[in-house]
This record gives structure tokens, C-alpha cells and sequence, in this order.
């Protein structure tokens, strides 16, 4: 991975999956489309992100824990930052996976599942903490993953990992910023706290997608967040 992006002529900062999974990983994988294409499809596999910045380019875990952005501010008058802002809860999320498999090399069957979401929470009450509304009829709820290609067991460790994390952002954000009023870019990659929006809502957000629009009269930046709890920790720096 990172002979890759030296070749690209980018400095480099990559997460480790494991050296287990790595090594299994190397091993399993054939390379059949341009180096961007296979990196972020690695990325995929493991749930990371993989995006360039300037010179720099990242293969790494949500950065829940990343320096923070500038407070985004809903309902407080002229001091307000957000035009709008949306949140959806999604309790129908399972909040286990299952995934299957045959180790090629040992020819032997696979099933891992029982993980538990790795990212720090973002909330005061964490998503594995809410009662889950599809499991309240009794029985097992959980989202299946069939590998293919057969990969060892090291790579579906940390495959499963990535779906728990992934599945554990149960609550989207979606909204509009006032960029005069801002005075900041949202970038995403990076948490962003928002505040003025009620007690469930108020808290740290993780940014996912950011548009930028820009016009004679004035400049909004369209955004996408996503969250692994609700209701503050009581450490969110609201400004």
C-alpha cells in the first residue's frame, strides 16, 4: 500500500489492520484494476477510508478522535451557522454481523461473528447501548457477509471489525452551513460538534461528505455526518 502511494509521489499515513490480517491479505489478493480502484477497495474491505489531502494521502479507521472543526450552531439567532439540519435515528440497524467462509489453505469452514464496535462513541449512550427495535419479537439480529473470495480467517476478523464500526453510525445528519456566517470549510474526515438542536441531537458528528456551492451572493457548503450514540458526553467543546 504504501509503495503505491509512493509511486504516486504522496507521503503516506495507513492504518494496520493487523499484522495477521495483513500478511493473510497479501497472500489472497490479486490485483485487477488501476492502483486507486484496488486501494479503495481494500479500504472497503476493511472499512477505512482512503481519500487524498493535499500531498498526503490517508488509509485509515474513521478518526473519530481527530482535532474537532469549528462548532456548527442551529437555532441561536444571528449567531446561527446551520441554514438546516436534518437527523434521522435508525433503529432498525442490527448491531452484530456474521460472516462466512472456507480458508482455502486450510480447507476448513469459517464463521466469525460475536465482535463488538471498536471506534470510541461519540455519544453519551452508545449505539451497542440503545435497545435495538428489530430484535424486540426475540431471536438473533445481525447482518451476513459470504466471502468471496474465500479469504483466511485473519481478513474476516478484521472485515467483521469494519462492518460492526460501520454499522454502529446510527445516526445520519444531513444539513445546510452558512459559510459567511461559518467562517470556516467543512472538511470531511474530521468530527464536527453541533450544538443548539436539543439534547438528543447536540454533540460531536463525524463529517462524511461535504459539498461546496458557491454563487455571486454568498457561499453554503451541503453536508453529510454521521454518529455512533446519542445525547452529549459532556466533553464536547460547544464553544
Amino acid at each position: 500500500m504504501e509503495q503505491i502511494f509512493s509511486d504516486a509521489g504522496l507521503s503516506s499515513s495507513l492504518d494496520d489492520p493487523g499484522t495477521e490480517a495483513w500478511e493473510a491479505d497479501r497472500v489472497s489478493t490479486i490485483q485487477r484494476s488501476t492502483d486507486w480502484r484496488f486501494v479503495k477497495e481494500i479500504a472497503r474491505r476493511y472499512g477505512y477510508e482512503c481519500f487524498v489531502r493535499e500531498n498526503e494521502a490517508f488509509f485509515r479507521r474513521p478518526a473519530l478522535d481527530a482535532e474537532p472543526a469549528p462548532v456548527l450552531a442551529g437555532q441561536f439567532g444571528d449567531r446561527s451557522t446551520l441554514n438546516h439540519v436534518e437527523f434521522e435515528l435508525d433503529g432498525l440497524a442490527p448491531r452484530s454481523v456474521a460472516l462466512g467462509g472456507v480458508d482455502a489453505f486450510r480447507k476448513e469452514a469459517i464463521d466469525v461473528r460475536d465482535q463488538t464496535a471498536g471506534l470510541i462513541a461519540l455519544g453519551g449512550t452508545a449505539a451497542g447501548d440503545l435497545p435495538e427495535a428489530a430484535s424486540q419479537g426475540g431471536g438473533e439480529h445481525f447482518a451476513l457477509f459470504r466471502s468471496h473470495p474465500p479469504f483466511p480467517e485473519p481478513v474476516l476478523q478484521a472485515m467483521g471489525q469494519g462492518a460492526v464500526d460501520k454499522l454502529s453510525f446510527v445516526v445520519q445528519a444531513a444539513g445546510e452551513v452558512d459559510g459567511p456566517a461559518y467562517e470556516h470549510f467543512l472538511r470531511p474526515g474530521s468530527p464536527v460538534p453541533i450544538k443548539g438542536v436539543g439534547s438528543r441531537w447536540s454533540g460531536n458528528y463525524y463529517v462524511r461528505t461535504v459539498e461546496h456551492h458557491f454563487d455571486p451572493e454568498t457561499y453554503r457548503a451541503s453536508f453529510e455526518a454521521v454518529r455512533n450514540g446519542v445525547v452529549s458526553t459532556g466533553s464536547e467543546d460547544f464553544g
